[in-house]
């Protein structure tokens, strides 16, 4: 008997999350006006990266650990502003909730992807 069990819903981890695989479905069928990356060197020298302490609650430096990515909120300010996700919000009576904002690092990875291949061209040209 399969013993794959598959769960099709938005969840909120706050915390350490493991798992031996994560994927992210790339199939053909679910997308649609597909365009190659032509300016994914611009994009990612957009990008600064860090290093830094992280903590599981927002405005609360206390149980960090060390993690290196990118801010979600200089991202915003980015050509890939569309990766970026959550945020605060306001309840149904106006009340300001605080979220964390994420980033869809498989956005970014795409990018940097077309980065090196133009660096690549960019060199065999020089050659």
């Amino acid at each position: 008997m399969d013993e794959t069990v598959r769960s099709y819903c938005d969840k909120e981890v706050i915390g350490t999350f493991s798992a031996n695989s994560v994927s992210a479905s790339s199939d053909d069928r679910l997308k649609f006006n597909e365009q190659p990356i032509q300016n994914g060197l611009n994009i990612v020298k957009q990008l600064t990266p860090y290093v830094y302490d992280k903590s599981k609650t927002l405005n609360v430096e206390e149980d960090t650990h060390r993690e290196a990515g990118l801010i979600a909120q200089e991202v915003l300010q980015t050509d890939l502003s569309f990766s970026v996700t959550g945020g605060d919000k306001d309840d149904i009576f106006g009340n300001r909730i605080e979220h964390p904002y994420r980033v869809n690092y498989n956005d970014v990875v795409a990018y940097i992807i077309a980065a090196i291949k133009e660096l690549d061209d960019k060199i065999e040209k020089t050659i």
